[in-house]
């Protein structure tokens, strides 16, 4: 075979692997998905929102501290956290 016909099949064995590798990991995802009981999908939706909701609040309070810091001059005693404000 000439070097065009050997270059096309290497191109089509390549574009057949990775659609292979992305069918074999759609499939496995439709596989865990239909395992799921709606209850089950329903916790694990809530589970990733609560872990969400805990990130944003750490970033949040992270940079409330580092302000509160500032504030107080950098290396003093942190002013009292008031919740009311």
């Amino acid at each position: 075979m000439g070097d065009k016909t050997d270059g096309a099949v290497s191109a089509f064995e390549a574009a057949v692997a990775a659609s292979g590798s992305k069918v074999t990991y759609s499939g496995a995802g439709a596989a865990v998905a239909g395992g799921l009981s709606s209850n089950d999908l329903v916790a694990l939706i809530g589970l990733l929102i609560a872990l969400g909701g805990f990130v944003v609040n750490w970033y949040y309070k992270r940079k409330h501290y580092e302000l509160a810091e500032r504030q107080a001059g950098g290396g003093g005693k942190l002013p009292e956290y008031d919740e009311q404000a």
